[in-house]
C-alpha cells in the first residue's frame, strides 16, 4: 500500500494484514500511477520506459479486501462504500497445480471423476451467489479472472502427486504415485473454466498476447496458453472478453519502488476493469445529471464494442465475444450523448 506508484491512494478494507506480489501487481494493473521510469535490458542496450507501470484507472482510489469470505464482503462493501466495480483475479483451486516443492496437486475428487475435476465450468452454490449478489445490487459490476488451467498438468506420468481420498469414511489428502491423469480440460484446452467465472452476470476475462501497434485484424490476436476456456457445464459462452495478460509490466511488494514482470488471466482482467472504470467516468461526463449504468448494460457495452477474434466469426468458447476496445465503447457513449 506504501509503493510510490499508488501515491496514498490504496486503502485496505478488511483486517487483512499480509502483503502479497500478486495482489500488489493487480492493483498496479488496475491504478498505478506511472510515475516511475523502468529500465529495460534488450539487444545488449539498455533502455528506459517512461510511465512503464502506469495501471489504466492511474489516479483512481482503490479499496482492497482479502479473498476471504469475499461474497458477504462484497454485499457489506455496496451497502456501506456504495462500491460499484470490483476485481477478482483468484478463484478455485481446480485440476492440476504444481506447488513451490515441485510435488504435484491435484484438486479433483477422483471417487467422483477419476480424470478430469468436475469443478471445471461447474455453476455450483458459489457461483450462484456471485450471481445473486449481483442480482440484488444491479449496479454492481464484477470483473473476474478466468482462470489459468488450460492444459495445466505434468507432462510426464505417472508422477507422484497429492489429491484427497476416502479413508474411514473422512476426506483426506492422500499421495498416489502411479495414476494417470489427463492435462487440465478436454481435447483443445476446452472446459477449463474456475466455479467462479463461470457465473451469469459477472464479466469474465481471458488473456491474450499484448499488441505492441494495436489491433487492425483478427489474426492479431492469440490467446495465451494457459488462459482458460469455456464452455461453462451448462454450455454457456466464457470467458466474455479478452485482454492483454501476457508480460505486463506492474508494481511488486518488495520495496515501495518494486517492478516486475507478470503474466496470467489475474492481469488481464484488471486491465479490463480499470477500463472499465475509465468509461465510468466518462459517462459521468457526458451525462451528468443521469443515474448510473446498471452493471448488465456496462457488461453488455464492453462486449459489444469488443474486436473480432478466434477462427469463426461471432463469440466462441476461447475468446468470448472478443478482444477489448475501450476507445470504441468510449466513443458509443459519446454517440449515444450526441
Amino acid at each position: 500500500t506504501t509503493h510510490l506508484e499508488f501515491t496514498n491512494r490504496v486503502t485496505r478494507m478488511d483486517g487483512e494484514t499480509n502483503i502479497n506480489f500478486h495482489a500488489t501487481g493487480v492493483a498496479g494493473t488496475l491504478a498505478a500511477s506511472g510515475l516511475l521510469p523502468v529500465w529495460v535490458f534488450s539487444g545488449g542496450n539498455w533502455y528506459v520506459i517512461s510511465n512503464a507501470m502506469r495501471g489504466m484507472a492511474y489516479q483512481a482510489p482503490l479499496g482492497s479486501w482479502g479473498f476471504n469470505n469475499d461474497a458477504t464482503e462484497m454485499r457489506g462493501a455496496v451497502v456501506t462504500n456504495a462500491i460499484e466495480l470490483s476485481n477478482h483475479s483468484y478463484g478455485s483451486l481446480s485440476g492440476w497445480q504444481q506447488l513451490s516443492t515441485n510435488l504435484w496437486r491435484w484438486w479433483g475428487f477422483p471417487f467422483i471423476e477419476p480424470n478430469q475435476d468436475p469443478k471445471f465450468g461447474q455453476y455450483n452454490s458459489v457461483t450462484r451467489e456471485f450471481d445473486s449478489i449481483t442480482y440484488d445490487n444491479p449496479f454492481y459490476m464484477t470483473v473476474w479472472a478466468a482462470g489459468n488451467d488450460q492444459y495445466e498438468g505434468p507432462t510426464n506420468q505417472p508422477v507422484p502427486h497429492i489429491t484427497w481420498g476416502i479413508v474411514s469414511n473422512q476426506l483426506v489428502e492422500v499421495l498416489v504415485t502411479i495414476v494417470v491423469r489427463a492435462l487440465d480440460g478436454d481435447a483443445g484446452g476446452f472446459d477449463t473454466m474456475s466455479p467462479q467465472a463461470s457465473a451469469k452476470n459477472v464479466l469474465t476475462v481471458g488473456a491474450v498476447y499484448p499488441i505492441p501497434g494495436g489491433y487492425t485484424n483478427i489474426s492479431q490476436v492469440v490467446l495465451a496458453p494457459f488462459s482458460s476456456c469455456g464452455p461453462t457445464d451448462d454450455g454457456r459462452i466464457k470467458p466474455d472478453v479478452v485482454a492483454d495478460g501476457v508480460q505486463l509490466i506492474t508494481t511488486d511488494s518488495d520495496a515501495d519502488d518494486d517492478v516486475n514482470v507478470r503474466s496470467g488471466t489475474s492481469f488481464a482482467a484488471p486491465s479490463v476493469t480499470g477500463s472499465i472504470n475509465l468509461l465510468r467516468q466518462r459517462y459521468e461526463q457526458l451525462h451528468p445529471e443521469a443515474p448510473p449504468l446498471r452493471a448488465s448494460t456496462w457488461k453488455a457495452l464492453v462486449i459489444h464494442t469488443a474486436d473480432e477474434a478466434g477462427s469463426h466469426r461471432g463469440p466462441d468458447y476461447r475468446f468470448g465475444w472478443g478482444l477489448m476496445n475501450t476507445r470504441r465503447a468510449a466513443l458509443l457513449l459519446g454517440q449515444n450523448a450526441t
